[in-house]
């Protein structure tokens, strides 16, 4: 469904009715007509500075019949933002590539082409889901040199979780610039809101993607720029009076983001894919490297709102955040009565099936804990973690199916380190000794920096329970420039029948208390 590159458009506004928009030439293309969500509004933007190939949304790739292919070439091509062009690595040539949209059940067939120079490798991650690590499936310890095409063929069980998850190159010590350039995207697995909210599924739905491409000359006191679906100056609308369900992800490099909508209320439904216990009302949404947050956003009065992003201290070391301007959001048309939706999102209980899942976990005994540090050189450019740097032949650490471990996180550095692993969620239990509320599970949390001499630390539970993820995968920092430099392991999930032979070189992780 690629639209041709002349055509402007509309902020993405992908409606749970799958209706999309157009603008050209003053005039509205409809294209793949269905019924509007009850309540739905489409008007052009005002003028906005965008990345010059990302002037259509992307193309929303959806499965039939249980099944969805796609191809997706690695290639250079031209970025312009803010009147400088430069060359950037993309998928298809877009800063914004295809939305894939599956569901419990599906298979996803994706042909992926590496056209780079011949320096660039790459690979594909799709963060947050609980599919095989085992080639052909989501394995990033394999690496697809230039003119080289790989098949990725991924099973979604149907027990995975529903909602908003996204891919990206992983190849290691390319992964940032890769990343920065524009090789990321959306997965969503449908059926959040028929899961645990069906009855706000007539609520329009928005996807918002958070990028942060570096001009060439950018001064590193300046840190990354920051995008919203692809420009510096977006302009979304809503009703007074309307719930959207707004689908955010940071699918960027290194930045973290701290979105704010001038007079407006939100309640986070979902982090990282993992509904809430209860609705989280908010005046603020902030997101790590990596993380995603599903929210709805009720319309204020009339009027045009900014939509901004907060400095955020990464620390002394860490990269700049600073303040910047994401957009606008412009409330007008008809108003919209939902109080009674909104009255109910305020006196919810508990949702059971996410109270016992969090509880699960919570409560289990814990087969083994392990300590992880977290750590970089004085210049701060090269990252380890228990002192060792990434080795793609080595294996850190070996757990067994059935297994839920606690591991300490600590944090030696003066910056901010954002702790992830591949194939599935955690719970967090303490941040720098400070018992953390269960409300969801998690696939990225950040470890506080160094105050005082003192280092950040942070405990997780993570269950290795699902069969779907026997093999071998990774956990590492996810701002990418720290994995690329080093910070990133291997972990392997064995069979749970006999005992796993002891790891050579794994330092502390290798350690294994017993049961409790």
């Amino acid at each position: 469904m690629q639209q041709p590159s002349h055509r402007r458009r509309l902020p993405m506004y992908v409606r749970r009715a799958r209706t999309m928009l157009w603008v050209t030439s003053g005039s509205v293309l409809l294209l793949a007509v269905l019924p509007l969500a009850a309540g739905a509004q489409a008007a052009p933007p005002a003028p906005d500075r965008r990345a010059s190939n990302a002037d259509d949304p992307p193309p929303v790739l959806s499965s039939t019949n249980g099944r969805l292919e796609v191809t997706l070439t690695a290639q250079s091509s031209p970025l312009t933002l803010d009147g400088q062009t430069w060359s950037s690595m993309q998928y298809n040539g877009r800063f914004l590539p295809p939305v894939l949209r599956v569901k419990r059940g599906d298979s996803l067939l994706l042909h992926l082409v590496n056209h780079l120079p011949a320096t660039q490798r790459t690979n594909i991650h799709y963060h947050g889901t609980t599919v095989s690590p085992k080639p052909p499936s989501d394995n990033v310890l394999l690496t697809v040199d230039a003119s080289q095409t790989y098949e990725n063929k991924l099973y979604f069980p149907p027990n995975h979780d529903r909602g908003l998850f996204w891919y990206h190159s992983h190849s290691h010590k390319q992964s940032e610039e890769q990343v920065r350039g524009g090789m990321s995207g959306l997965l969503v697995v449908e059926g959040f809101l028929e899961q645990f909210y069906p009855w706000l599924t007539d609520v329009p739905e928005r996807l918002l993607m958070l990028k942060d491409p570096v001009p060439p000359g950018t001064p590193d006191s300046l840190g990354h720029v920051k995008t919203l679906n692809g420009t510096r100056n977006a302009t979304l609308r809503i009703r007074p009076g309307e719930l959207q369900f707004w689908r955010i992800g940071n699918i960027g490099a290194i930045a973290f983001f701290n979105l704010k909508v001038e007079g407006h209320r939100m309640w986070v439904l979902a982090r990282d894919a993992n509904a809430m216990r209860r609705p989280e009302l908010v005046d603020s949404l902030f997101l790590s490297p990596g993380a995603r947050l599903e929210v709805l956003i009720e319309g204020g009065a009339p009027g045009r709102y900014t939509m901004r992003h907060a400095a955020v201290n990464t620390g002394p070391t860490g990269d700049p955040n600073l303040a910047q301007t994401l957009g606008t959001l412009v409330v007008e048309g008809a108003p919209m009565d939902r109080r009674a939706d909104v009255d109910r999102l305020r006196s919810m209980a508990d949702i059971p099936s996410v109270v016992q899942r969090i509880e699960g976990i919570r409560h289990h005994a814990i087969t083994s804990r392990r300590t992880f540090v977290f750590s970089e050189s004085p210049d701060g450019k090269i990252f380890y973690i228990n002192s060792l740097l990434f080795n793609m032949d080595s294996i850190n650490t070996q757990v067994r199916l059935g297994d839920v471990e606690e591991w300490t996180l600590i944090n030696t550095a003066a910056e901010w380190h954002t702790f992830h692993i591949h194939q599935g969620d955690f719970l967090i239990t303490e941040v720098n000794g400070v018992p953390q509320p269960d409300i969801s599970l998690r696939d990225v949390i950040n470890i506080p920096y160094v105050v005082g001499g003192q280092p950040g630390i942070v405990k997780v539970i993570i269950p290795f329970t699902d069969p779907v993820i026997l093999g071998k995968f990774v956990y590492h920092c996810h701002i990418l420039e720290h994995e690329d430099g080093g910070m990133m392991q291997i972990i392997r999930v064995i069979p749970a029948v006999g005992a796993p032979p002891a790891t050579p070189g794994s330092g502390s992780n290798g350690h294994r208390s017993g049961r409790r």
